[in-house]
């Protein structure tokens, strides 16, 4: 990869630490959002705001399978330094989605999964208030170990302005280390074991062209979206480098560790009967 000035803060690279994600604002230029927002709708053939030309549930989920190679400007190299600041040199350029086999496709992709939620159809009589989602998951759940063995974070892009009530995706902060140290001490971990430990929940406000950056045992949702335009949305996640497996680091951190080592620190936890190398899946209740 080539050499970038460096991109995070301090205070965001201590929050992704802290929260388990961090967003970079004005990530993607605003021709790229522009374009790559018009091709996508273009492909679909619908409009933002215009109600007769939307399409929703499976009819959309199939199009959005295959609708990655319309992305690709979005996963540009400011994006991939980001992830590297974040995570080191582990990164692999290339994303698979097992969810494009279900429609006959390869699941590798070069650029993002498509992700459009549709305003509420009830949203004229409604408050415009955010509503705590229920859909709160682990994104690629079915290969995610106690420690990353393939899977290693998600970065989301907004190509829409998006409103707290608006569609917006939605974190549990902290949620990461909270399952990570449970299902350490405890073995495997449903996520509904922890409702009570995950604390508020926090839809993210942006504007297109922001990118979210999140851990790979963060607790997240999409929420409803109570405007009256398509919050559009690009979904990848950043696998490892096969030629360069993450490495998990123990003992005391220092300036070598990226800020995704220490999210996966254990020199402060009561673990003498753990043994790292034996993961379990985790599962959802």
């Amino acid at each position: 990869m080539k050499q970038h000035d460096l991109i995070l803060t301090e205070e965001q690279k201590e929050q992704f630490i802290r929260d388990g994600y961090t967003i970079v604002r004005g990530l993607i230029p605003d021709d790229v959002v522009r374009q790559t927002r018009e091709n996508l709708l273009q492909s679909l053939g619908t409009d933002l705001t215009d109600e007769a030309t939307w399409r929703r549930g499976i009819e959309t989920t199939d199009w959005a399978w295959g609708a990655g190679h319309l992305t690709t400007a979005c996963r540009s190299p400011e994006v991939e330094a980001v992830v590297e600041e974040l995570i080191g040199p582990h990164l692999h350029q290339i994303s698979y989605h097992t969810g494009k086999e279900r429609v006959g496709l390869e699941a590798r992709e070069e650029g993002y999964i498509p992700v459009l939620t549709y305003p509420h159809p009830e949203r004229a009589e409604m408050p415009k208030e955010f509503i705590e989602p229920q859909g709160w998951h682990v994104d690629g759940i079915a290969g995610t170990d106690i420690l990353p063995t393939v899977f290693m974070l998600v970065a989301f892009v907004y190509l829409t302005d998006v409103r707290t009530h608006g569609g917006a995706t939605t974190v549990k902060p902290g949620s990461h280390r909270r399952l990570y140290e449970h299902w350490l001490q405890n073995g495997m971990t449903p996520i509904s074991d922890l409702d009570a430990e995950y604390g508020p929940s926090v839809p993210i406000e942006g504007k297109a062209g922001d990118v979210i950056f999140f851990h790979y045992l963060l607790v997240h949702s999409g929420s409803d979206n109570l405007d009256d335009q398509i919050r559009v949305g690009l979904n990848t996640a950043v696998h490892q480098d096969p030629a360069r497996p993450f490495q998990h680091k123990e003992g005391t951190p220092d300036e070598s560790w990226t800020p995704f080592d220490w999210t996966l620190r254990t020199d402060h936890l009561d673990l003498d009967k753990i043994n790292l190398k034996q993961g379990s899946v985790l599962q959802t209740a």
